[in-house]
């Protein structure tokens, strides 16, 4: 109950006793009682208040217990205690120290009523919402208007024409060209010298004229008889006549510039434009350089020596083309005389010639040696070519390298063992040394190095030498070889001692055996044989003969040991026939010479081969080095692979040396590379230069491009007296409803910010507040502009106005910024139509210049014309006549608790704060509160087909510009946007509304109150009351504007709230709409906002029982085992329970049991399952709903009138939860209720999984050998789910209850018992999941109220006695019994 769990806790305990047990035991069996406490506690209504649904009268405060400072987190809400707690209560007091709470009347203190006196610590149903702004702004934005934003873009004032525009062509009879071009060929001829080689120089050279001072590396002949060229061409330049001055005529019409009725002008004189170019394009026909072309321009004939310009182009090149602009020294003229124009061509005399003709001679052909290799020259077998790639090429060129090739044998050199210069054979090509020439000198050497042994040593000069390989092989013993054969026996003493020295040695083993005697007598006369083979082995000697000839007989091994030694010389010498620091190897034994055979090989390949080229330099001498000496079995053959005999000492000189081309010693390149050589260090040709100018096939000429461009004139300018101007009239935007006497321009920072970046893009409107005159003055004088705005203010009250200058022949686009100004003057009570500006210019008499355009005179048009930007308006001084604003819906309020149905509210408290910006005579506002009942879940206030109900009202705002009691000036002083609150609070009993100067103020300036009495139906038979101002009627509403008194708010036609509560919604909206009407200033930012909240406390008045059934818990499975142990062992459960009520109802509690979540709240009427009526007498739905007469259209009552009771459809319900039958079992036949209800419907088929059918517990039709994911067939009905009485619990009617306030006075104490029996404890102490809710009945107040109070509680002292038969205890196994808990999804009480 009240969302609190109720928590049962099964403890068994068991004891065993110590029993002898008898041979044959029978089973004992008794029964034990164990009483067990069960509930001891209370539970405070407290616990079902809900955040911002079900509150408490009472500020709220944070319950921490006797943790005052609420600094310990209470995580299961044990520390509550549900009373504010506070040792210094005063918040106020610096040294306070109590629970945290919220101080809603500003008192500093805790009130248990709150804002509500009297409904102390009262729960109460609360509901708070927001009522969106509204304002002009919002007008605007749904009506597609703007009051202030005006966009003035379209608004323009035509162009106005004072002085047409005309043109005058002052350049149409100038020359143009201003001279004619010149062109002429200057040729200059060069005469033969009689030279033979310098005239084949100068015929080398075509289109080039020489100097006549050349400089040759070598001698080639005399230049000076040339002619100097620079001269030549000077004559001819002084006596050509195209260089004769060019006159260049004036011709400008001024005659017809008139300004007619406008004024007069006479010409003074012309200038020039400034930017007017001239260009001098001279193309340089000779091959010199031009030391200065010099073009001058004369003001009338030459000889009068009038200069008006002069151009001079210094160093222009042969050949060269140049462009220059002429410079002006003067741009004035006067149009009496014309100009003249003079070219001069200046020479340099002395300039050095630039260029040369390259000569590229071959000499190679005029030049031959002798065999000493002197030199003769002859210049005229000398050859030229074009350019050096022609003498270098490989084919035609020129080979400028003579001389001689020569390939030496080195190999001859070789004489006696040393090598001789002289003795060198020379062949003319390589192929030919080659053929003729061994590659190395050969030495064949066999060496025998056993003749090396002598002695003991090795003597490498005993060494025997043969020419061949076979000589050697034949001539040389393999091993030195020493035969050594010894008597060991000689060397054993009589103690058995052995002595090598004492050995005696033999050449040959006869002659040892013949001298040996192998027996041996030791010092005590015993006889031993001592073989030849004891040499190495001493224990060989045998011990056991008694007597000589025993020895003698018995001793049959050798007597002597064979110690030849075989000497292998070859491996102490090496293949260079010197020693190689290793020892000979020694052989010893009797295979010593056998080993050695095998293993020596005595005969060296010591053959020796010389490369002399080694020694011998490219130029055939002698290096300083030896020639390489190659030895051993592959010496040929290496000093072949690496020796080349043959050098080549070819020899050649390079004859384009200066030293020969002049006849003196070249030099000598020699060698393999000697022609490569000389051809790199050789140049093909020797390369000269003749001095002078090139010459090409160009003309000498001159042209002048350009024309006369006027700049401007020099008039005389008379004007006649200018006319006055209308002035310029800028219309004011106009509303309907609206008539604007005075608007306040804003700063101009506003714009249309379309794309949300706050930057103001050129394609977003500007409200720039901005005034834009273009003023065009084609005149030639400057003229000063006035401008006055007849109806626009500065701060003091003075007329904006501004003066600016026009300039001549110029347009003055001004921007005049009205910001932060006031249009119109609403004291003169004259509405705002136009904007209105005065100007006027004016200009001076006088000499001008006036400017020229291509050589025109253009005078411009004379006039003007305006534009305005867009303008914002930071607040509109008006006269309103029912503006009205559109309909602002707010949030909507939903989430009223569930269950509060079929009772009756005692009281409902509606509460509203509404702040107005707004600074308008009247502010009038129509509210409609909405609300449904919607389907738990489901948000269905926008869903037409659900009913809905409407409680409308209309009231009257504050404003800062309101006339109170008839007084133009308001109590509280308010300025323009000052805020003028307005609370309003109704309850059942009055209305009240109260006027505050600010939402700081605590106290209102002024307060109305109404106590609610008889409906008000015709106001003429009540002279007090009058209408509402601001009553209107509002199309599509049926309420008609009533009567009232005083108080401006109304409810159209109801008494109070409750009848709008009683219908029940469970969500509600808040639609409102405002009307403005009289005088005052609009700000497009003021707005009109609020709050507004419904509070019900929760004081019932309930006619009859009230059933309902909070949320449900849930109860763990219990372990299989355990709940087997208690079915088998319990046989009844008796609960004995004491209970207080200290709640304003008489409680009946009834706690459900299921398996599952679904506890239909109509249980105990399923007895009867056909539809009837809750009267229990009407036999049909129109009858009961609407009684006898009525019809019911599935909605409403067609006469309206609706009885109390309901038609019942438990088949529809039910349906709905999905089944189709159910299985009633009362608590027995004097009691109805229900003890045991099943309720059936279709299965839910089937799924194949891993072979096996899931789904449902009972199904049908699904193979046992199923396919994954293959679907079964809906089943046959099956049990969905059950629903069981466990326990009934009972507060009887509190003894005491205030039938005013409906609060408890004297709470009342009750006691019960109730038997449980095993099938009910089996419900519970199951493995199976079970959930458990309670349905409470509410006893009926008789019409009086029943108040809560969250210090209302049920009080509960309860325990279980538990009978159990051990015998069932017996016959299950011996598992410890363990504490078995309901657990719940809901907090615990407190």
């Amino acid at each position: 109950m009240n969302n609190k769990i109720i928590s049962i806790l099964f403890v068994f305990i068991f004891y065993s006793c110590e029993l002898k047990l008898p041979e044959s035991p029978e089973p004992i069996s008794w029964y034990l009682n164990y009483e067990l406490p069960l509930i001891n506690t209370e539970y405070s209504f407290e616990g079902i208040l809900q955040e911002g649904i079900l509150t408490s009268t009472a500020e709220p405060y944070e319950d921490c217990g006797l943790d005052l400072i609420c600094d310990t987190e209470d995580e299961d809400g044990t520390e509550s205690n549900g009373l504010y707690d506070c040792t210094i209560c005063d918040l106020l007091d610096p040294n306070y120290n109590g629970e945290n709470f919220t101080d809603e009347n500003s008192n500093g203190l805790w009130d248990a009523f709150g804002l509500t006196d009297g409904l102390e610590n009262m729960i109460q149903i609360e509901f708070y919402n927001e009522i969106d702004e509204i304002g002009l702004g919002v007008v605007e934005e749904q009506l597609g208007m703007s009051f202030f934003k005006l966009d003035l873009s379209d608004v323009a004032i035509d162009p106005q024409v004072i002085q047409p525009a005309t043109e005058y062509d002052l350049g149409a009879n100038l020359p143009d060209p201003l001279m004619a071009p010149i062109s002429q060929e200057i040729p200059i001829d060069i005469p033969e010298t009689g030279e033979v080689f310098v005239d084949a120089i100068l015929a080398s050279c075509s289109d080039f004229i020489p100097s006549n001072n050349q400089t040759f590396s070598f001698d080639v002949g005399d230049f000076s008889g040339l002619p100097n060229p620079i001269e030549e061409a000077n004559n001819l330049l002084d006596s050509n006549a195209a260089l004769d001055a060019v006159e260049i005529p004036l011709d400008v019409p001024t005659d017809d510039i008139s300004l007619g009725d406008l004024g007069d002008i006479s010409v003074v004189k012309i200038i020039l434009d400034d930017t007017m170019v001239w260009t001098v394009s001279f193309t340089n026909g000779l091959p010199f350089i031009i030391e200065s072309l010099v073009f001058n321009i004369y003001k009338g004939p030459v000889s009068d020596n009038e200069l008006f310009t002069s151009l001079t182009i210094p160093n222009i090149g042969p050949y060269e083309s140049v462009s220059e602009d002429v410079t002006f020294n003067s741009y004035e003229l006067t149009l009496d005389e014309s100009l003249f124009a003079k070219v001069d061509i200046n020479l340099d005399a002395d300039q050095v010639p630039p260029e040369n003709c390259p000569l590229n001679i071959c000499v190679a052909n005029g030049i031959t040696l002798d065999d000493y290799f002197n030199v003769t020259v002859n210049q005229e077998n000398f050859t030229f070519y074009d350019t050096i790639g022609e003498c270098s090429d490989e084919f035609t060129g020129c080979d400028p390298c003579i001389g001689e090739d020569i390939h030496a044998c080195t190999t001859d050199a070789l004489v006696g063992g040393s090598v001789d210069i002289n003795s060198i054979g020379q062949y003319g090509s390589s192929d030919d040394c080659t053929n003729n020439c061994d590659q190395c000198f050969v030495e064949p050497i066999h060496a025998c190095t056993t003749d090396a042994l002598v002695g003991d040593s090795v003597d490498i000069n005993a060494i025997g030498q043969y020419s061949s390989s076979d000589d050697c092989t034949n001539n040389c013993d393999l091993c030195s070889v020493n035969p050594i054969f010894a008597c060991i026996a000689d060397g054993f003493d009589v103690n058995g001692n052995f002595n090598e020295d004492d050995i005696t040695t033999y050449n040959t083993n006869d002659d040892c055996s013949d001298g040996c005697a192998p027996c041996i007598q030791n010092s005590l006369g015993l006889w031993s044989c001592v073989p030849g083979a004891a040499v190495d082995d001493p224990s060989l000697v045998n011990n056991t003969y008694l007597n000589e000839l025993a020895c003698q007989t018995a001793c049959i091994d050798p007597e002597c040991a064979d110690l030849t030694t075989a000497v292998c010389v070859a491996d102490a010498v090496g293949d260079d026939l010197t020693l190689t620091g290793d020892d000979p190897t020694i052989y010893q034994g009797a295979t010593a010479q056998a080993d050695c055979e095998a293993a020596c090989n005595p005969c060296i390949d010591a053959t020796t081969a010389v490369c002399v080229a080694d020694a011998v330099g490219d130029d055939l001498t002698l290096t300083g080095d030896d020639p390489t000496i190659y030895q051993g079995a592959t010496a040929q053959a290496d000093c072949e692979a690496a020796c080349n005999p043959c050098i080549d000492a070819s020899t050649y000189i390079c004859t384009t040396e200066a030293s020969v081309v002049n006849g003196g010693s070249p030099t000598i390149y020699q060698g393999a590379t000697a022609q490569v050589d000389c051809e790199a260090a050789c140049d093909n040709c020797i390369a000269e230069n003749l001095d002078g100018w090139a010459s090409q096939d160009i003309d000498l000429e001159f042209e002048l491009d350009g024309e006369l461009a006027l700049d401007a004139i020099v008039i005389d300018l008379t004007l006649n007296e200018t006319p006055d101007s209308d002035p310029i009239a800028v219309p004011f935007p106009s509303f309907d409803q609206v008539q604007v006497r005075e608007a306040l321009i804003d700063d101009g920072s506003h714009f249309e910010d379309d794309n949300d970046d706050g930057v103001n893009q050129e394609s977003e409107l500007s409200y720039s507040n901005q005034f834009a005159l273009t003023v065009d003055n084609g005149l030639f004088a400057d003229a000063q502009l006035d401008i006055s705005f007849n109806n626009i203010y500065e701060d003091d009250g003075s007329n904006y106005s501004e003066s600016i200058i026009v300039t001549a022949e110029n347009s003055s686009e001004s921007i005049f910024d009205l910001s932060d100004k006031r249009i119109g003057d609403k004291d003169l009570g004259v509405n705002l139509e136009n904007i209105e500006i005065n100007y006027d210019f004016s200009i001076e008499d006088g000499q001008y210049e006036i400017p020229l355009s291509d050589n025109k005179l253009s005078i411009a048009e004379t006039g003007y014309s305006a534009s305005v930007s867009g303008m914002k308006l930071k607040s509109i001084s008006a006269i309103t006549e029912e503006i009205s604003f559109p309909q602002a819906q707010s949030n909507p309020i939903q989430s009223i608790p569930d269950g509060f149905d079929d009772f009756k509210l005692y009281d409902v408290i509606m509460d509203m704060n509404m702040y107005n910006q707004i600074a308008i005579d009247e502010i009038c506002a129509s509210f409609s509160l909405t609300g449904k009942t919607c389907p738990d879940g489901i948000d269905c206030l926008g869903d037409p087909s659900y009913d809905s109900t409407v409680f409308p009202f209309f009231l009257q705002f504050d404003s800062a510009n309101r006339i109170d009691d008839g007084q133009v000036e308001h109590s509280c002083n308010h300025e323009v946007g000052d805020l003028a609150v307005t609370r309003i609070s109704i309850n059942k009993d009055k209305q009240t509304i109260k006027y505050f100067c600010s939402e700081d103020d605590i106290e209102p300036y002024k307060t109305i109150t109404k106590d609610f009495g008889p409906t008000l139906s015709n106001c003429s038979d009540t002279p007090e009351i009058t209408y509402l101002p601001c009553c209107y009627e509002q199309e599509g509403n049926n309420y008609p504007c009533p009567c009232v008194s005083e108080v401006p708010i109304d409810f159209a036609g109801n008494d109070n709230l409750l009848d709008f509560i009683y219908a029940g919604p469970n969500q509600m909206s808040l639609d409102g709409s405002v009307v403005i009407d009289g005088e005052g200033t609009l700000r497009e930012d003021d707005n009109l906002w609020g709050d507004f909240s419904l509070r019900a406390p929760l004081a019932f008045v309930f006619y009859e029982d009230w059933v309902f059934i909070p949320e449900y818990s849930e109860i763990g499975e219990m372990d299989e085992s355990l709940s087997s142990q208690i079915q088998n062992s319990l046989v009844r459960a008796e609960l004995n329970a004491n209970f207080i009520n200290n709640s304003p109802f008489g409680i009946s509690m009834s706690m459900l049991v299921s398996n599952s979540t679904e506890f239909p709240l109509y249980i105990d009427d399923l007895d009867n399952m056909d539809p009837h009526c809750s009267d229990n007498l009407s036999i049909d739905e129109n009858t009961c709903l609407c009684g006898d007469t009525g019809v019911w259209d599935g909605e409403e009552c067609a006469s309206g009138l609706r009885t109390e009771y309901d038609w019942l459809n438990y088949v529809e319900s039910l349906t709905e939860l999905g089944v189709s039958s159910i299985s009633f079992q009362p608590l027995s036949n004097e009691d109805d209720r229900a003890y045991y209800v099943e309720f059936f419907g279709p299965s839910e088929g089937s799924v194949c999984s891993d072979g096996q059918c899931t789904g449902i517990e009972n199904f049908t039709n699904c193979p046992s050998d199923c396919a994954d994911g293959e679907e079964g067939v809906l089943g046959e009905e099956v049990l969905k789910f059950w629903v069981g009485r466990f326990i009934d619990f009972s507060f009887i009617d509190p003894q005491e209850v205030d039938p005013i306030t409906g609060f408890v006075i004297t709470p009342s104490e009750s006691y019960s018992d109730e038997i449980l029996d095993p099938t009910r404890i089996s419900w519970i102490t199951t493995s199976e999941k079970r959930y458990l809710a309670p349905m409470m009945t509410l006893s009926s107040t008789d019409g009086y109220p029943s108040s809560l109070q969250t210090t209302n509680y049920l009080g509960v002292e309860s325990f279980l006695t538990l009978v159990l038969d051990t015998e069932g205890l017996n016959d299950t196994d011996n598992t410890q019994l363990v504490k078995y808990k309901i657990t719940s999804t809901q907090d615990k009480p407190k």
